[in-house]
């Protein structure tokens, strides 16, 4: 397959900014290579914090499989997932680290590959925040940053030293901008939570 260069990436989430409906992924022709495409997504390093791991052969079959059963990347095909997965980034955080903040918009989404992580509410000046959930191996949260394109609605902070695999936020835009089975289900997921939140502020009055 082609190798995406980073005008092919700037050029397909520059539609975004067009249209609000047109979010991003690359290629990486070997995991432990670095190909244009990684390069392409090298920009986003630094917007994860924590220490990027090299991804190990074991680490990318989990990862393969772990893509494969998330709800957004289900009408993929196996080779599609692999090569999304070639640009997927694994960062080490350490216990404490806040990895997503309350306000800010999402860098990526993210997939919990080992240890524990919690969603919690911001703490505030009086009061801790609630947990909302613990995470573990496999789960992800992020998301719903990127689809709705709306800021981060809680805090996730590891409660332990975590690794986690990492979807850039131009490599989310750039798989919307081509790959129309993705499209779709990003939009059915955006309108439905978006009718969701509607009903919700009608029952709140």
């Amino acid at each position: 397959s082609a190798i995406v260069t980073q005008r092919t990436v700037d050029n397909a989430v520059s539609k975004r900014s067009k249209d609000k409906k047109n979010p991003a992924p690359v290629k990486k022709e070997a995991t432990q290579k670095k190909s244009s495409s990684d390069a392409a997504m090298s920009s986003d390093k630094s917007d994860f914090g924590g220490t990027r791991q090299p991804i190990s052969e074991r680490d990318f079959a989990s990862l393969c499989e772990l893509v494969r059963g998330i709800y957004l990347f289900q009408e993929l095909t196996v080779g599609e997932v692999e090569e999304i997965c070639h640009s997927i980034h694994q960062v080490l955080y350490p216990k404490g680290h806040k990895i997503i903040q309350t306000g800010e918009l999402g860098a990526g989404l993210y997939i919990c590959h080992q240890g524990a992580i919690k969603v919690q509410a911001k703490n505030t000046l009086f009061k801790k925040g609630a947990v909302y959930a613990t995470l573990n191996h496999g789960d992800i949260f992020g998301e719903m940053s990127l689809i709705l394109d709306q800021p981060c609605s809680a805090d996730v902070v590891t409660t332990t030293e975590a690794k986690v695999f990492v979807i850039p936020k131009k490599l989310f835009e750039y798989l919307y901008a081509v790959n129309p089975s993705f499209s779709t289900t990003v939009n059915e997921i955006s309108e439905s939570r978006r009718s969701d939140n509607a009903v919700r502020r009608q029952i709140d009055k």
